[in-house]
C-alpha cells in the first residue's frame, strides 16, 4: 500500500482498517522507517475518538503523541507538547 504525502509517496509497511458502518472504526499503520499511527472511535451522542502517532524528529528525538477527542474537546498528550503555565489566580464557580 502507498500513501501520497505532499509530493512524496510513502510505502506503508503494514496497516489495518476496521469500520462497522455504524460509527465504530479503527485503523493502524506503520511505515518501514518506524513512523506509526493508530486511531479508534465510536458514536456516543457524538464522536468519541482516541489514538496517537509516533515518529523520530529530524533531531533524532522520538516523538510520541496520544489524544482523546470527546464531548469535552481535543486533548493531546506528549512530552514534546508545550504546557501552559499555572494561572496566577484560583478559579472558582462554574
Amino acid at each position: 500500500m502507498h500513501q501520497v504525502v505532499g509530493a512524496a509517496v510513502v510505502a506503508v509497511g503494514c496497516g489495518q482498517r476496521f469500520n462497522t458502518g455504524t460509527g465504530t472504526y479503527s485503523f493502524t499503520y506503520q511505515t518501514p522507517n518506524g513512523q506509526s499511527r493508530q486511531e479508534s472511535g465510536t458514536q456516543n451522542n457524538g464522536q468519541i475518538t482516541q489514538g496517537g502517532w509516533r515518529y523520530t524528529s529530524p533531531e533524532g528525538v522520538s516523538v510520541d503523541i496520544t489524544f482523546v477527542a470527546d464531548h469535552s474537546g481535543y486533548h493531546p498528550r506528549g512530552a514534546v507538547l508545550p504546557v501552559a503555565p499555572p494561572l496566577p489566580y484560583q478559579r472558582s464557580g462554574n
